[in-house]
């Protein structure tokens, strides 16, 4: 069996020759070649259960979205499609989570409690607001916005990723930006983003 390395698995979003053959010894029932696979798909999944759920339960939703996938990947038809079939086995389940009725977001008198506790829970509390204010935003604009300045994907690694043009990537993103300055108010206008 090949052995790719963890830069190698990083290193490109699209399917390649290597990780096809990891998909075609994971669909084998080869539990080594499928924590390749989740290793390297971790990142954008948390990025994905990331626009349903906050917390915990975003991992939660991840490693629930994995073992769903490993015991059904028999059903994938195309495995270069591997990426998008695992996001959305992964957003099922996030959305399930949500369903369940567990609550995922701060109050605004939580985050303000917070803020007035301590100079590092005012750290903790702004970071909630941005991560509350990304959550509002459009699905796509999230994602690209949670994979860009949270994965650090770069746009051409998303627009595969989600198979989209770069360009609509980049008017997400641009656009993303100019809505979480309108929502997070005058603090963040002058923000490099």
């Amino acid at each position: 069996m090949w052995t790719p390395s963890i830069e190698g698995i990083h290193s490109q979003m699209d399917v390649g020759e290597k990780e096809l053959e990891l998909i075609a010894e994971a669909r084998m029932g080869n539990r080594e070649a499928f924590e390749w696979l989740a290793c390297r798909y971790r990142a954008a999944m948390r990025a994905v259960a990331g626009t349903v759920l906050k917390g915990e339960l975003v991992e939660d939703a991840v490693q629930d979205g994995f073992i769903t996938a490993f015991r059904s990947l028999k059903q994938l038809q195309d495995p270069t499609k591997f990426g998008p079939w695992l996001a959305a086995i992964v957003r099922n389940r996030a959305r399930r989570l949500s369903r369940e009725g567990i609550n995922t977001h701060l109050s605004i008198h939580e985050m303000d409690r917070q803020l007035q506790a301590a100079p590092e829970a005012g750290a903790v509390a702004m970071s909630n607001i941005i991560q509350e204010a990304i959550e509002r935003l459009p699905t796509l604009m999230a994602q690209c916005i949670r994979l860009y300045y949270g994965e650090q994907y770069s746009v051409g690694q998303i627009a595969t990723y989600l198979e989209l043009p770069a360009t609509t990537v980049k008017w997400n993103l641009h656009a993303g930006r100019a809505a979480l300055r309108q929502k997070l108010g005058p603090a963040f206008e002058n923000e490099k983003w």
